[in-house]
């Protein structure tokens, strides 16, 4: 028993010392732990309020209140990068680019057809009889979007464009029973068609001049009115009498007219064409067109053409008086033949 009783002694004793070394080597362990998270370094030990080295037992000030520092760490620099354009990028942008050019209408049969290959030949060109001696012009050409065009009536030019899908809707005054207009595009295409219906002018006269460019002529009889534009005759005066602009500030020399409308009983003898001096018609000759369309009759056509003063004269008119006998002046009967 004696025996016995030793041996669990000893084996207590050495339980106990073992557990107590085990103890004290984590202590340190933990202790190290502690001060690391405290900021304070391996081989210094906290008493109190004072930090005491081992190495230097004199008192230093206690560190500073707050987060402590973050532990630093040094990356290696990372070498310079260059942004490139993804392959598939790449490769989705190039057959972009070969599907866009197996679209272009290279041949004459591939221009004959839109891109969503609706064909060109279904250009459609439409003149209606208005009620007051006016026509209106529409038409649909799917090929001939956001284009240029010249419209011609009687020897009277205009310019329009058609909108994003190709198609036009104007006013036009009539000057002749048959209402024949013509539309040609940029690319020398045209189209041509008469009106529904005879056009009936009555008792009114028409007076119009054309010219091309935005220096042009106006007609003295009468103020052209703001809300005068190419989508009615705006009215003028107590006589009846009506005026419209036509034509658009379309490419570098649109063609542009101002049209007169009056009733015979109130047509005076002579009409006054007139020209402003601009930095745009100084010192050259202004050329144009003057229509005359009556009722029953063929309509006059005469040129007009007007030396302008020079530049030191800008701001003033250049006045003409163009009589309106029964029987057109010989020159312009000459004209006519």
């Amino acid at each position: 028993m004696k025996a016995i009783r030793r041996a669990l002694t000893s084996v207590g004793v050495f339980s106990v010392a073992a557990a107590a070394g085990f103890l004290m080597q984590n202590d340190d362990r933990i202790g190290s732990l502690r001060k690391v998270e405290a900021g304070i370094p391996l081989g210094v030990h906290a008493i109190g309020t004072q930090v005491l080295s081992s190495a230097d037992p004199a008192p230093v000030d206690p560190p500073a209140t707050g987060t402590a520092d973050p532990l630093q760490i040094s990356l290696p620099d990372l070498p310079n990068a260059t942004i490139v354009d993804l392959r598939a990028d790449r490769q989705f942008a190039t057959r972009v680019s070969s599907a866009m050019q197996a679209m272009d209408r290279e041949t004459a049969a591939d221009m004959e057809y839109t891109g969503f290959g609706v064909s060109c030949h279904t250009s459609d060109l439409q003149v209606t009889v208005r009620p007051d001696a006016a026509l209106r012009v529409s038409m649909a050409s799917s090929c001939h979007p956001s284009e240029d065009v010249q419209i011609t009536h009687a020897g009277l030019t205009i310019s329009a464009t058609t909108d994003a899908n190709g198609a036009l809707d104007i006013f036009l005054p009539a000057f002749t029973g048959s209402g024949l207009v013509s539309l040609a595009f940029a690319d020398g295409d045209s189209l041509t068609a008469s009106s529904d219906m005879p056009v009936d002018l009555k008792d009114l006269v028409r007076i119009a001049v054309n010219w091309d460019g935005f220096d042009g002529f106006r007609l003295g009889m009468a103020q052209a009115p703001a809300d005068a534009t190419g989508t009615a005759m705006a009215p003028v005066g107590k006589t009846g009498a009506t005026i419209a602009m036509l034509g658009g500030p379309v490419g570098a020399t649109p063609h542009l007219a101002e049209v007169y409308t009056i009733p015979q009983s109130g047509l005076p003898h002579s009409i006054r064409i007139e020209a402003e001096v601009t930095e745009g018609s100084c010192g050259r000759d202004l050329s144009g067109l003057l229509l005359i369309a009556r009722a029953g009759e063929d309509v006059v056509r005469e040129p007009l053409v007007v030396t302008m003063p020079g530049c030191d004269a800008l701001g003033d008119r250049v006045v003409l008086d163009y009589p309106l006998d029964p029987v057109p002046p010989m020159s312009v009967a000459l004209n006519n033949l």
